[in-house]
C-alpha cells in the first residue's frame, strides 16, 4: 500500500495481506489499529509514520527508512528489523528490534527515543547522522555502534544519564572516530557483553551488576576511558568484570568523579588514574594490571582491607593510595622523579622490588615514599641516578617518611648510582627516617696500625 500525503492521514482500520506499506510525500500517515498484520515491509521514502498506539506496525513487519521519520509518539513498537540511509526515528518511546539476520540502519534515533535490540542476530547503528538523545538497549544479540563518529556525531547520546543499557548479548564498538558514545552518558552494564573491538571510547560513568567489557578482536588493544565530564561529587559503581579478550583492555580514569570497580577484574592492559577517585569495592580487584596513579590523584583500595599489588604488576605515580598495601610486585614513585603517598599500612614483599630515582637534592628532585602508617620494608630496593645527576660526599636522601618502621630483609641495589672512588652509600638511618646518604669511610683498624707501624720505624730510623 502506498500512502501519498502531504497532510496527516489517519488509518483507523486493519492493514493485512503480504505487501509493504510506503509512505510517500511531506505529510503524516498515523497508525492508530493493533490488529494491523500486514507481513511485508514498512517503508518511509518521505514524509512521516506516526504511532497513535503501541503495536500498530506488526512484529513480522521491517521498518526502511530512507527519509523522512517513524514518530514513536511516545509509545513502544516491536519490529523485524530497522534498516536504510536516512532519515530519523523519534518522538520517545521504545522501538525493539528482532533482527535474526543483519540489518544496518544508517538515519538517525533521537529525542528520548530508545533502540532496542531483541533479535539474535546484528543490528547496526551507522553512517553520520547524530543520535542525539537516542539511547540504546541490548538484550541479546549483537548492537553495533558504528557511527562515523565525531565532537557532534554519536551512536548513543544523553546528557548525564543512563544512554546504554546491556542486559545480554553484545554490544559492539566499531565504525571510526573513538566517539560513538557521547561523554556525558552513563553505560549500565547488568550482563552480556560490551566489546570494544579494538576501538577507544570514553564516557561518563560504567555501571551495573555484572557482565563483561572486554576487546575481542585479536592483535589489538583498546582502552576504555571512564569519569568524562565528571564531578568530584559522582561516584558510579561497576560490579561486572573488566578483561582482555582475544585482544587487550586498558582503562583511564579522568574526570573529578569517583569510579568504583566491585568486579574480579583480570584484564592485563595499563591502568591510568588521570584524574579524580577509582575505587575498589570490597569485591573488587584489578589483579593483572600495572597502575599509574597520576598527581592530585587517587587509588582507594581501603574497602578491600589490605591489597596486594601482584607479582608482575607495577605501581607508579605521584598520587595517593588510600589503604593498606603490600607489594609483591614493584613499586615505582614518582614519575621520573617524584612522590607517591600510602595514607595505611605499606608492606614490601620479600620478592618485590622497589625504585628510587635521584636526580637532584631538593624536594622534588628525587624520588620519595610517604607511608601514614608502617613501612614494613624487605625485598630489593633498587637506587639509580638520573637527569645526569651525581651525588657528592654528605649529600642525603630522604627517600621515604613513615609512622612506624619495621622489616629487615631489605637490601639495596646501588649499581645504578655509582659514586666517585673514594665514597660509599650510608643506609644505617633509613630504618629510624628514611634516609640514605653519602659518606667518605673511616680508615680502617689495620689501616691505622700499618701508619702507625711507619711512624714508629721513620722516628727510630731518626733517633739512629
Amino acid at each position: 500500500m502506498y500512502v501519498w500525503s502531504t497532510n496527516t492521514y489517519t488509518v483507523n482500520g486493519q492493514v493485512t495481506g503480504g505487501g509493504n506499506l510506503r509512505k510517500e510525500d511531506g505529510g503524516v500517515l498515523l497508525l492508530t489499529n493493533t490488529t494491523n498484520n500486514y507481513t511485508g515491509l514498512t517503508r518511509i521514502a518521505q514524509g512521516t509514520i506516526r504511532l497513535g498506539a503501541a503495536g500498530v506496525i506488526p512484529d513480522a513487519s521491517g521498518v526502511e527508512i530512507a527519509a523522512g521519520n517513524l514518530d514513536l509518539n511516545a509509545n513502544n513498537e516491536s519490529v523485524a528489523s530497522l534498516f536504510g540511509t536516512g532519515g530519523a526515528v523519534n518522538g520517545g518511546g521504545t522501538l525493539t528490534v528482532l533482527t535474526s539476520g543483519s540489518a544496518d540502519y544508517s538515519g538517525s534515533i533521537q529525542n528520548g527515543t530508545t533502540l532496542r535490540m531483541s533479535g539474535t542476530g546484528t543490528q547496526t547503528l551507522s553512517g553520520t547522522g547524530d543520535n542525539a538523545n537516542g539511547w540504546a538497549r541490548v538484550d541479546s544479540g549483537t548492537l553495533v555502534l558504528a557511527k562515523a563518529s565525531s565532537l557532534t556525531v554519536h551512536a548513543v547520546g544523553r546528557t548525564n544519564d543512563v544512554g546504554l543499557t546491556i542486559a545480554g548479548g553484545t554490544a559492539r564498538l566499531a565504525g571510526t572516530g573513538n566517539d560513538q558514545i557521547y561523554t556525558e552518558v552513563h553505560v549500565n552494564q547488568a550482563g552480556g557483553v560490551f566489546d570494544f573491538n579494538g576501538t577507544n571510547e570514553g564516557f561518563r560513568a560504567l555501571t551495573g551488576t555484572g557482565g563483561t567489557v572486554r576487546n575481542d578482536l585479536a592483535a589489538t588493544s583498546s582502552t576504555m576511558t571512564l569519569g568524562e565530564t565528571s564531578l568530584v561529587t559522582d561516584s558510579y559503581t561497576y560490579s561486572g568484570v573488566i578483561a582482555n579478550g582475544a585482544g587487550t583492555m586498558s582503562l583511564t580514569k579522568v574526570g573529578a568523579g569517583t569510579q568504583i570497580l566491585n568486579g574480579a577484574n583480570t584484564y592485563t592492559g595499563t591502568t591510568t588514574i588521570s584524574g579524580g577517585t577509582l575505587a575498589l569495592g570490597s569485591s573488587g580487584s584489578i589483579a593483572s594490571s600495572s597502575i599509574i596513579v597520576g598527581a592530585s590523584t587517587t587509588l582507594d583500595v581501603s574497602a578491600v582491607g589490605t591489597w596486594t599489588l601482584a607479582s608482575g604488576q607495577t605501581l607508579e605515580g605521584n598520587g595517593t593510595v588510600v589503604g593498606n598495601v603490600m607489594i609483591d610486585g614493584d613499586l615505582r614513585p614518582g614519575t621520573s622523579p617524584g612522590t607517591i603517598s600510602i595514607t595505611g599500612d605499606l608492606g614490601l614483599g620479600a620478592g618485590s622490588e622497589t625504585f628510587i630515582e635521584l636526580g637532584g637534592l631538593t624536594a622534588g628532585s628525587f624520588d620519595q615514599l610517604l607511608v601514614s602508617g608502617q613501612l614494613n620494608a624487605n625485598g630489593l630496593i633498587r637506587v639509580s641516578f638520573v637527569n645526569a645527576f651525581t651525588a657528592a660526599a654528605n649529600d642525603s636522601f630522604q627517600i621515604a617518611t613513615f609512622g612506624s618502621f619495621a622489616g629487615s630483609g631489605y637490601t639495596f641495589d646501588f649499581s645504578g648510582a655509582a659514586l666517585d672512588p673514594g665514597l660509599v652509600w650510608d643506609t644505617s638511618t633509613f630504618s629510624t627516617n628514611g634516609t640514605i646518604s653519602v659518606a667518605i669511610p673511616e680508615p680502617s683498624v689495620p689501616l691505622l696500625a700499618g701508619v702507625a707501624t711507619l711512624l714508629l720505624a721513620f722516628r727510630r730510623r731518626r733517633q739512629g
